[in-house]
């Protein structure tokens, strides 16, 4: 038999179990004698794939696989585009979530390009991956997971906002998806600030989304860029995001204006910056400053302004208004700052460590800033730097380390006065595994489906047995941190297998027993 022969056979099982299951009106008997035909078929089919053809060339470990499109077809039925490169020759196989194998093919080209695959059957909405696969059943590579939510492609966009929330519009969502509001931070980070569950049967429709946060300085939700996420709940490979958009505190009319500061507090002699916007219907805009002898200044109706503490401690509030220099203003909206005295002020200081275990990756990122500082250090194994009062720097630890920030304020040497300090812990973790197995138990010739998960890994192998005994085939190849794999039940008894994961820093090891009896 050859592979393509294999392969029809395994095509043609799927497709009578296909339509063995979608026919409820078949008799019971009848049902019964056809799945039990086709799992004889599915069966040898599949150790005819494993038993023909050629070693897997060396190459074939470079091999890349990806889904690119999965649509419905008419007549009834669907197709699938995959792309490759590297390939040697192979066999590809799709898999659903649940790691059952629902088709199988011949890839008959090698090295790259794309594959249009018909067919004659359909799947259901879920998540599937393809895996390219040698004629040893070894696996040359498996692609990353695909979402098919059915022939129209879904999707999720900003519709229209009030003063505190959002309304977003979908199309063709599945079934069990939440939709997150993310707000982008002046630091460029996308932050979540609402959320909502959308209807549990999907579709399309409306639905509208509340900002939970709140700018300390205003009490007024913050303006700026904003954007929604969907997500599927039971399969968090699949994931939609909207177009950012502007969040301007909703529709307004009239004469209207926000001014904020990038701070609430500023040290005398501390620079701080006054931003605002305002409608086209303020004439003559104006700032102005109350406190005794304080002045205005022309503005334009949008803009910023770099200011200069005075001593302290004293609060002045700042005004936009309308009406010119002349006359008092017709006041519209105000920002207040808190002036202190330097002598008083002690430094409030943060810092975050991203990522906070090292293991799967290498470096980590320390990003630190404070306030009513003039000198800050950083402090790791024993050593000191001094650092700028806010910044960040990246790290490359060999062992679990606490890096402490510090910061004071002292008009002289900068080490007398009060102080502040925070420390941030990036640990070094051991990668961890489990590895199963897709039933408890299998007759001789059977198909094993081996499936691990692996937590702070960036790879994995298996085991090889070189005591000389009777052992399963496994692939040697350095293989994902997570995945699958199909081996065949070729040995009798209770073989071990053992999967080895590793990180930058450890090792470790999981492992699963099979028992494996005569047919």
């Amino acid at each position: 038999m050859s592979i393509t022969i294999a392969a029809s056979l395994l095509q043609a099982a799927l497709m009578l179990l296909t339509l063995v299951q979608s026919t409820p009106d078949l008799p019971q008997s009848a049902r019964d004698n056809a799945i039990q035909v086709t799992e004889h078929a599915i069966r040898e089919a599949t150790i005819a794939l494993t038993r023909l053809g050629a070693a897997r060339p060396a190459t074939a470990g470079a091999a890349t696989l990806s889904i690119t499109n999965m649509a419905l077809a008419t007549p009834p039925g669907m197709t699938m585009t995959l792309q490759y490169s590297n390939m040697p020759r192979a066999g590809v196989r799709i898999i659903n979530t649940a790691g059952v194998v629902v088709w199988t093919q011949e890839l008959t080209q090698t090295g790259a390009g794309t594959l249009n695959m018909p067919l004659p059957i359909t799947l259901p909405e879920g998540s599937y991956t393809a895996q390219a696969f040698g004629t040893d059943n070894s696996i040359y590579t498996t692609s990353q997971p695909y979402y098919f939510a059915g022939n129209v492609p879904a999707s999720i966009a900003y519709n229209n906002q009030s003063q505190s929330s959002v309304v977003a519009v979908y199309t063709n969502l599945p079934a069990g998806v939440h939709v997150n509001l993310l707000w982008k931070n002046p630091q460029g980070q996308w932050l979540q600030v609402g959320e909502s569950n959308i209807a549990p049967n999907g579709g399309s429709g409306t639905v509208s989304v509340q900002i939970t946060l709140v700018d300390p300085l205003t009490g007024k939700v913050p303006l700026g860029s904003y954007k929604f996420r969907i997500q599927k709940t039971s399969d968090i490979t699949w994931s939609l995001e909207s177009a950012p958009f502007a969040f301007i505190g909703g529709p307004r009319t009239g004469l209207w204006c926000d001014i904020t500061s990038n701070k609430a507090n500023v040290v005398a002699g501390e620079q701080f910056i006054l931003t605002w916007t305002g409608s086209q219907e303020i004439k003559e805009p104006v700032m102005h400053r109350h406190i005794t002898g304080g002045g205005k200044v022309l503005v334009s109706q949008n803009g910023s302004m770099s200011m200069t503490a005075e001593s302290g401690p004293k609060i002045i509030w700042f005004t936009i208004g309308s009406g010119g220099l002349t006359g008092t203003p017709n006041e519209i909206c105000s920002v207040k700052m808190n002036i202190v005295s330097s002598t008083m002020a002690a430094p409030t200081v943060s810092m975050e460590a991203s990522p906070s275990t090292l293991g799967a990756a290498q470096t980590a990122m320390l990003t630190w800033s404070s306030t009513y500082a003039n000198r800050c250090t950083l402090q790791y194994d024993g050593k000191e730097d001094i650092v700028s009062l806010s910044g960040s720097r990246t790290v490359t630890p060999t062992h679990t380390t606490a890096y402490r920030f510090v910061c004071t304020n002292d008009p002289g040497s900068g080490r007398d006065g009060p102080s502040a300090e925070t420390t941030a812990v990036i640990t070094i973790a051991a990668p961890t595994c489990t590895l199963t197995t897709d039933k408890s138990s299998y007759k001789l010739g059977e198909a094993i489906v081996l499936q691990w998960a692996s937590q702070n890994a960036t790879y994995a192998s298996f085991w090889q047995d070189t005591s000389g005994r009777d052992h399963l085939l496994l692939p040697g190849d350095k293989l994902s941190a997570s995945g699958m794999h199909t081996i065949t039940a070729s040995v009798l008894g209770n073989p071990p297998v053992t999967l080895l994961i590793y990180n930058y820093f450890n090792n470790n090891a999981c492992s699963v027993v099979i028992p494996v009896t005569q047919n």
